[in-house]
């Protein structure tokens, strides 16, 4: 089958969660036998071996220009699914749905984050939470709207965000469905690599991602624990805020390490902390499970669940109580042997996100929005 993955920033796996793991899952369909390639909307690095095109009109989306590129592309690939991992657009998936219509192909469109993601985001002010919610719900809701109105199929990452999705849409007129993001590192855990008293941190450093609340959490624990320290990777407009924010909060034993490979650093790693206010998926907890590294999150997205079972297979935190996030933490610490424990079952939990569990679910959708 032809297939073509589409997206905003391109397809690379040393990039996010949404590039990375759809570049994942297109090298798999590749090894499948299926015939793939890339569409971005800006300039990106290929994929050795998949054909790849960035839009040629950066001034606009649904233009006559990228329109023509994308009709004459997909013509000469032979594209019968179009795949878009970029919904926030309704330019996108409207060119997308042209485009899908006029060569006979089929469209599913991806949505990586909460259905509801509108609702997530917090100020500390509760009329600025509100005022801000009313604003981004404005904003969101007709993305959401239009998924449904221009794709053949609606693919969201847990089947707990589909009775979510069809709340705030009504009836939809795709086919809704879940298929989560799989494992994006291939290989077990290093047996070799011993484990260091390390807790880190993994991601954009990005005011959505609330990492200063990883430092205020982190504040209430490094005295006790001099043995410990924190290592922080990722990169981004909030690195040197938050390094000053450290300083303030007279933090020991950190270290921030900017934009890196990072599975060297959470396979050494005892304890992975997330604290933002949601996630659709939360990929560095599978990555996290994957390398024996135990994760903790806010219990603040529905999809937490079927990756993490509390208390066995890492831990659950009421949002978002730092104090709450602060004593897990501290007991996770202490306790060696339930840590070990944690991490051994966590290795075998995460087992059934594996590529080879994840492709068969793309296939079998092709398939049948082929057959119709």
């Amino acid at each position: 089958m032809n297939i073509a993955f589409v997206s905003w920033w391109g397809f690379h796996f040393g990039a996010g969660g949404i590039e990375a793991a759809a570049a994942r899952v297109a090298v798999a369909l590749r090894e499948h036998g299926h015939h793939l390639c890339f569409v971005a909307r800006e300039e990106f690095k290929p994929i050795e071996g998949i054909e790849s095109l960035s839009l040629p009109d950066k001034r606009g989306v649904n233009t006559t220009p990228n329109r023509e590129a994308l009709l004459r592309f997909f013509g000469e690939n032979n594209i019968d699914i179009i795949v878009s991992h970029f919904a926030y657009n309704r330019e996108l998936s409207a060119l997308l749905r042209y485009v899908a219509d006029r060569i006979g192909a089929k469209l599913c469109i991806v949505l990586h984050t909460t259905p509801d993601y509108y609702k997530k985001e917090r100020k500390d002010n509760k009329i600025l939470n509100y005022l801000s919610a009313l604003n981004r719900a404005r904003r969101v809701l007709p993305i959401l709207h239009s998924m449904h109105k221009c794709g053949d199929a609606v693919v969201l990452l847990s089947p707990r965000y589909i009775p979510i999705y069809q709340k705030i849409v009504g009836k939809p007129r795709a086919r809704v469905l879940a298929i989560p993001n799989p494992n994006t590192y291939l290989t077990p855990r290093d047996p070799l690599v011993e484990k260091e008293n390390i807790v880190v941190y993994v991601g954009r450093m990005a005011k959505e991602k609330k990492v200063d609340r990883v430092l205020q959490i982190w504040e209430k624990v490094h005295r006790e624990f001099p043995e410990w320290r924190l290592e922080l990777i990722g990169d981004g407009d909030q690195l040197e805020p938050l390094k000053h924010q450290a300083e303030a909060l007279g933090l020991s034993h950190y270290t921030f390490y900017g934009a890196q490979d990072s599975r060297h650093y959470v396979e050494r790693a005892k304890i992975l902390l997330l604290t933002s206010d949601y996630e659709g998926w939360g990929l560095v907890i599978t990555e996290a499970l994957k390398m024996g590294t135990v994760p903790m999150s806010f219990n603040s997205y529905a999809a937490l669940p079927e990756i993490v079972d509390d208390g066995r297979v890492g831990v659950m935190v009421e949002p978002y109580d730092l104090d709450a996030y602060a004593v897990a933490l501290r007991a996770l610490m202490t306790d060696g042997e339930k840590r070990e424990r944690m991490s051994r079952e966590g290795m075998e939990w995460v087992k059934r996100y594996d590529i080879e569990s994840v492709v068969p679910m793309w296939e079998q959708l092709f398939n049948e929005l082929t057959e119709k």
